[in-house]
């Protein structure tokens, strides 16, 4: 379908709006909980903020270039960008490419900077099922599982179990969107169930982590760490928080504090309220998202606009699940908010092709 000039739309001021917003939270909190770590570790209190401003540059400067393309271009090159993905899921596992930190196979040594892959399939998974549910003739549900099981599998052996239910979690709603029958909507939810439980159970470490989920009290020194040092970040919150810049558990105590658990920090700052405010506020994003996808001129935009919306809730959800204690933690990070290069790159780029979307929907 051609899309001509007189069809646009004003861009969606809305989603551009709460984007900008999460950005700019994002910004503050890494330059505030960042400070100690980074002097010790680099000498410049400031490293991490740097370097997050630098990927917010490129990231925006991405965004605004897809968002005035025709979104119809990631049809177009949805099976080269599956298969690039696939291929650098694999260059993960070759010596002196692949870039092995806790115990996991998933970044690439570009020199310059770390690339996670993953980020990458995942565009490549919304694009390329999102071009299969276009089609005129549906594929055989069994197809579409192997073509999915392919990205899935290769991610489960660096191991990055979160990624692969992420991925997952999308192509249901781009089937969803896409109008696939109950009977393969409920296929993928039980494998999807069987999978997680055979992973699991198979599994030492994330039998640990499971038990940290269960207890977070069990062993708060050890295989707890993380969980504990989660609920007494969140409970020192209380209703109106310790105030801006005043949290205690930044100070190397909650691990991981610019990345996965960047919310508990803003939870202790801001209390039960400010982390309420957040959360609702993130919610209306993924309802711009949502109401993009309804109101796009083709099955293709809706699916495309409703693959990009599930990326950006499910990966918020697994997040904010995982800092509340009530998922198993994966390494999540938060959406335009938690510290790291090639997230928020990938995030800012699909908010860009929304961008796109909602210049051609019929209303907002």
């Amino acid at each position: 379908m051609s899309l001509n000039k007189k069809n646009k739309q004003p861009p969606d001021w809305g989603l551009i709006g709460l984007t900008t917003f999460f950005i700019f939270v994002g910004l503050v909190m890494i330059a505030d909980v960042s400070l100690v770590q980074a002097e010790v570790t680099f000498g410049d209190k400031f490293y991490f903020l740097k370097r997050q401003l630098v990927w917010v540059i490129l990231g925006g400067s991405l965004a605004l270039i897809v968002s005035r393309l025709n979104y119809h271009l990631w049809s177009k090159i949805a099976k080269i960008t599956f298969l690039s993905g696939l291929g650098l899921l694999l260059f993960v596992f070759l010596p002196k490419i692949g870039v092995t930190a806790y115990g996991a196979k998933r970044w690439l040594n570009f020199g310059f900077i770390n690339f996670q892959p993953v980020e990458l399939m995942k565009l490549g998974v919304i694009f390329f099922f999102a071009k299969l549910a276009d089609r005129e003739e549906a594929l055989p549900l069994w197809q579409e599982l192997i073509f999915l099981a392919m990205p899935v599998g290769l991610i489960l052996l660096q191991p990055d179990f979160g990624s692969a239910v992420l991925l997952i979690s999308i192509t249901a709603a781009i089937w969803f969107f896409g109008g696939k029958n109950l009977f393969g909507l409920s296929t993928l939810t039980v494998l999807s169930i069987v999978l997680g439980m055979i992973l699991i159970l198979s599994s030492p470490y994330r039998k640990q982590r499971l038990m940290g989920l269960l207890d977070p009290f069990y062993d708060p020194q050890g295989k707890s760490y993380h969980a504990y040092q989660l609920a007494l970040t969140l409970g020192s919150g209380g209703i109106f928080g310790q105030g801006m810049g005043n949290s205690r558990q930044k100070f190397q105590y909650l691990p991981e504090a610019t990345t996965d658990s960047i919310v508990a920090l803003i939870a202790e700052e801001f209390g039960f309220l400010g982390i309420t405010v957040f959360v609702c506020l993130f919610f209306l994003l993924v309802g711009r998202g949502i109401s993009i996808a309804r109101n796009a001129p083709d099955k293709f935009g809706q699916v495309l606009a409703g693959g990009i919306t599930a990326l950006i809730a499910f990966q918020g959800l697994i997040n904010l699940g995982a800092v509340a204690i009530v998922l198993p933690l994966t390494g999540m990070p938060f959406p335009f908010v938690s510290y790291g290069g090639s997230s928020l790159i990938t995030l800012l780029t699909a908010t860009g092709i929304l961008i796109s979307i909602s210049r051609h929907t019929s209303s907002s």
